[in-house]
């Protein structure tokens, strides 16, 4: 994993951009809302393990640790 992308801030948004989503877009698939999307990406928030699961995975990518 690139340093850049060690905190789940930085990864969420990552994955977001990547697929070309909004936070809105990732917030609908995940089944949260727009302003939790906003909070975990400027780190106000942290998510739990499943959640970031949940929120890659909603990206349309796989969540790989190592």
């Amino acid at each position: 994993m690139e340093p850049a992308l060690r905190s789940p801030a930085a990864l969420i948004k990552a994955v977001r951009r990547r697929q070309g989503l909004t936070q809105t877009d990732l917030a609908q698939r995940a089944g949260t809302s727009q302003p939790v999307i906003s909070a975990y990406e400027r780190g106000h928030r942290d998510p739990t393990y499943g959640t970031l699961r949940k929120l890659v995975d909603a990206g349309g990518e796989r969540l790989q640790l190592g």
